[in-house]
């Protein structure tokens, strides 16, 4: 596994993580502990994800103020071979 998708694993393992805590403190919000955790995971994620990005470009296709695809966009593929 490269770089890049050890990044990918990274950043999804957080974000997993991260939706399974705010499902938890939703049933038990005065979990201080939990809180804590989901601070911390939210903070290493964001770290990961600027990594990410300063050494493969954009995360996702709809940054801030972009609104539209980073080309080539892989399934547009299918209207320019035929």
């Amino acid at each position: 596994m490269n770089n890049r998708e050890e990044l990918l694993n990274q950043i999804a393992s957080f974000d997993f993580a991260i939706v399974e805590l705010h499902l938890f403190l939703d049933t038990h919000p005065n979990n201080s502990s939990a809180a804590a955790k989901l601070d911390e995971y939210i903070a290493k994620s964001n770290k990961l994800r600027k990594e990410f990005e300063d050494k493969y470009g954009p995360l996702n296709t709809m940054n801030e103020g972009q609104g539209t695809f980073q080309f080539p966009a892989p399934f547009l593929s299918i209207y320019t071979n035929g």
